[in-house]
């Protein structure tokens, strides 16, 4: 039958009472209830769950407190943004240990001893050692697992990557982990996205102390050699959506139509069509979806991107045998944007390949 997945992204302004990541859950529910009443099977979360500074009393009021409805029946599976560092985010460290929250404390600390500090750490409980499909990480910051005919990774884009040893051991563990997987679909998720002209440029080395561009140029090859299919990100609170891409490793100014393996067809939804069977370099779709609880501004003028809205809202992803639909919902519950990728035996692509 179908999986159905639902993405929020940068969702973590319920801990400040801020009412929209609560009005985009509610257009959640209220598109569930419009198309049929059909639940997720997956919640995926693509970081800073939890503003201002990752405290344990945040991800209660962000997470717990406002999702009660959903996490009744539906597991969450989150990936580490920058806000989970606590010091409001803007931390430079890649050791988990050095969490630390500055000002106040009224919203909780880092955690006591023996747990690690990172609250976020503590709070979910993610697979270590493969027991939920996928290949043994021997880490919480970065992990995979199986959902029926679907391959899902979740890598860590503010600590791993910033650290030489860290970020090797990910590139090694990523490398056999997609190898190691026969799965019909894969999609990962990662906080920091390699494409964006949001409320973050991806072209800037000094915003996010490069983590954009270390994502794209050491993650992206690795990801396509393997035929992932869909990669999704949040960090800009906005949401913006590529062509089927390949090899796009550098700035946007180096960026050419050489990198889009498919402009996609017309329909219903904007149709992008694969090989049934995984292969290298077919193409991956990359979107941003970082407004589930505010917008900001952004020229959104990314020649990779096929799609750029300023509008709050969610994604919600549904995949039956050889093919996947994906649909941004804003909080009012509407499609906004919508895409599909198909598999077909024999389908050879037009593109040449990577340059």
């Amino acid at each position: 039958g179908n999986t159905r997945i639902w993405i929020v992204g940068d969702s973590g302004t319920a801990a400040q009472d801020y009412e929209e990541a609560a009005q985009v859950g509610d257009g959640f529910l209220s598109f569930l209830e419009d198309s049929g009443g059909e639940p997720a099977d997956l919640f995926l979360m693509l970081g800073d769950n939890a503003y201002d500074q990752g405290t344990d009393l945040e991800h209660q009021k962000a997470i717990f407190d406002l999702y009660t409805e959903i996490l009744a029946s539906t597991p969450v599976w989150p990936t580490i943004g920058n806000h989970e560092m606590g010091s409001f985010g803007v931390s430079t460290s890649s050791d988990p240990d050095s969490y630390a929250i500055i000002g106040s404390d009224e919203n909780g600390g880092p955690d006591p001893a023996p747990d690690s500090p990172m609250p976020y750490l503590n709070i979910f409980t993610l697979p270590t050692d493969g027991e939920v499909g996928g290949l043994a990480s021997g880490t919480e910051q970065y992990y995979s697992f199986d959902y029926a005919n679907v391959h899902i990774v979740s890598l860590d884009s503010q600590l791993a990557i910033r650290d030489d040893d860290g970020r090797a051991a990910m590139l090694l563990w990523l490398k056999d982990d997609l190898m190691s997987n026969d799965l019909d679909w894969t999609i990962v998720i990662f906080h920091h996205p390699p494409y964006t002209k949001g409320s973050h440029d991806s072209d800037s080395e000094y915003d996010s102390r490069g983590r954009m561009s270390a994502m794209r140029e050491n993650i992206l090859p690795i990801l396509e050699q393997a035929g992932v299919d869909l990669v999704v990100s949040g960090h800009s609170h906005m949401y913006e959506r590529s062509f089927l891409l390949d090899c796009a490793y550098g700035a946007s100014q180096a960026f050419s139509k050489e990198n889009i393996v498919s402009e996609g067809i017309e329909g219903k939804h904007r149709q992008y069509i694969k090989p049934l069977a995984p292969r290298p370099h077919q193409g991956a779709i990359y979107a941003v979806a970082g407004s589930s609880s505010k917008v900001d501004q952004g020229p959104l003028d990314h020649p990779a991107h096929h799609t750029g809205l300023l509008e709050a809202g969610s994604m919600v992803i549904d995949v039956v045998d050889d093919t996947m639909i994906a649909r941004f919902i804003n909080k009012k519950g509407q499609v906004k944007d919508s895409f599909s990728i198909q598999k077909k035996a024999g389908y050879k692509s037009e593109y040449s390949g990577c340059k």
